[in-house]
């Protein structure tokens, strides 16, 4: 049985753009990296540790 957790994709979004900023990337390209990790995973192609 999956032991996982569910995040809301708005939450998940906030905290990708968020780490990605932290870690030096412009606002606009953490948003842009965050946009297509998000998308990919609710269309079911999930990313290491996001499924």
């Amino acid at each position: 049985m999956p032991t996982g957790h569910r995040f809301l994709a708005t939450d998940l979004h906030q905290f990708v753009v968020s780490l990605f900023t932290h870690l030096g990337s412009t606002p606009g390209e953490a948003t842009l990296v965050a946009n297509h990790l998000i998308a990919a995973n609710l269309a079911g192609h999930d990313s290491t540790a996001s499924g």
